[in-house]
């Protein structure tokens, strides 16, 4: 029996002693005390306030208590009558409103429940955004009433209070010059045609992205006795975190796999695992991982075919005879075999060009068109302004089959007689030649020549253009 009174008495003190939460207090003199109510006696009122301090209020100075979340911003009120009115509201009950012209004056009012059509707080609201390594995109929602101009505020890590990072007119921004890696607290706030500036909106916590180490600089690669390479490079620095180390990747396929990682700066590549594209990273304690770098031995010998559409355009005498043309070059192609960057080339090319009327002594001849197929080998040197982009002039020199097809009219017979002739002459060229690799197997080409073909009586020339898709094995 007395243990049950000792648990009693506890329970009793325990329920004494809990905190009643209070979010306002409102004072006759205006002003709005929130907190926590710590002791609710008789005579007074024992609140900490948000500042922590603990204030005793007596009963005599207060006007109301609200025990229910306040929005503490203007309102915009529209009321039933086609009237609107601008204000706080500071309570309610079942059938009506109160409201205050300052929010911090105990000058109040209320209108009934059925006088008011709606009403619409006056901050913005919907605040959100998505941060980069040193900015974040805002984006919120504006209030119902008219606004001058928005305010954007930010507390980051070392910040002991909110502090102004911008202001404009319109809803939205990039709030730029933060810090990456870092965390911030960010909310918006509304100034109207008055001046006055509402409570602020929602707030958005956001994190800065992590920047990525320095891509590593390449500073050996050394070719073995044994086979394979050794790879060293500096060591590289991450300005918002710690260098954790290296990845080394092989491309296969298109696709980037990795290999190895090390903490050093330098590795061993065997034989076995040595390919043409090799690539190596540094990454940080969040995994972030730098661009990357590409580890150059050289040029490999490559061969390839490739099959291009074509257009053919009649230059000099040979425009008085023939049309522009169509056809297609088939071309077998060597790279890196005995000069790094040399390209050898042998291409066969059909081309189809109508005839002209040409200004012939006898006025009964006509050039019905032509056939012209060039077999020709070529040289060039690959220039590389990019990585997977090869810039190649070059010299062409071989032979063409020409077929002309012609009509005259035999005048003993009194008839059209048509005439095929075939030719094979020398011919030389010099072009340019831009080749883009797709991936280790394929690739795309676009060629431009100038050509000359020599016969016993006159030379004659012509354009190509090509533009084609060719496959390396």
């Amino acid at each position: 029996m007395h243990f049950k009174r000792i648990l009693l008495t506890v329970i009793a003190g325990m329920l004494i002693s809990m905190p009643l939460y209070s979010e306002y207090v409102f004072l006759k003199d205006g002003s709005i005390i929130e907190g926590v109510i710590t002791s609710d006696a008789a005579g007074s009122v024992t609140i900490r306030d948000k500042d922590k301090i603990i204030r005793q209020i007596p009963r005599t100075d207060i006007m109301r208590i609200l025990y229910t979340e306040l929005y503490m911003g203007k309102v915009y009120v529209q009321k039933t009558d086609g009237k609107n009115i601008i204000c706080y509201m500071v309570d309610e009950d079942r059938e009506s409103y109160t409201f205050r012209k300052e929010l911090y004056s105990p000058v109040e009012f209320k209108l009934k429940r059925d006088m008011v059509l709606f009403m619409a707080r006056g901050n913005p609201t919907g605040l959100e955004g998505e941060a980069d390594t040193d900015s974040a995109e805002l984006k919120w929602f504006s209030p119902y009433n008219p606004v001058k101009r928005y305010r954007i505020y930010k507390k980051g890590p070392e910040d002991k209070k909110f502090i102004l990072a911008d202001e404009i007119r319109s809803k939205s921004t990039t709030l730029k010059d933060l810090k990456s890696n870092t965390k911030y607290q960010l909310h918006v706030t509304a100034v109207d045609d008055a001046g006055d500036e509402s409570i602020p909106s929602n707030e958005l916590t956001i994190v800065t992205k992590n920047v990525a180490p320095d891509k590593p600089v390449i500073t050996k690669v050394e070719l073995l006795p044994a086979g394979g390479y050794r790879i060293a490079w500096n060591p590289s620095t991450d300005p918002d975190g710690k260098m954790t180390g290296y990845k080394l990747y092989i491309r296969i396929d298109g696709e980037n796999r990795l290999l190895a990682e090390t903490k050093k700066t330098e590795y061993i590549i065997s034989a076995s695992d040595l390919t043409e594209s090799m690539f190596i990273t540094a990454y940080d304690d969040l995994k972030a991982e730098s661009e990357l770098s590409r580890i150059y031995f050289g040029h490999w010998p490559k061969t390839g075919i490739s099959v291009s559409p074509a257009f053919i355009y009649p230059a000099g005498n040979f425009k008085n005879l023939a049309g522009y043309g169509y056809g297609a070059t088939l071309k077998f192609e060597m790279s890196n075999y005995f000069v790094e960057q040399l390209e050898l080339s042998a291409e066969l090319s059909c081309y189809t060009l109508p005839g002209k009327d040409p200004d012939f002594p006898e006025p009964e001849n006509k050039i019905n068109g032509f056939i012209i197929a060039p077999l020709m080998l070529g040289s060039g040197y690959a220039f590389y302004p990019l990585e997977d982009f090869a810039l190649i002039p070059n010299i062409t020199a071989g032979a063409v089959y020409v077929q002309y097809d012609y009509n005259y009219f035999d005048i003993v017979n009194s008839k059209d007689t048509n005439v095929v002739d075939n030719e094979i002459n020398p011919i030389l060229g010099a072009g340019l030649i831009l080749r883009y690799k797709l991936s280790e197997s394929f690739y795309l080409t676009l060629s431009s020549d100038y050509r000359i073909f020599f016969e016993e009586s006159e030379n004659y020339s012509y354009y190509t253009g090509s533009f084609g898709a060719g496959m390396r094995f």
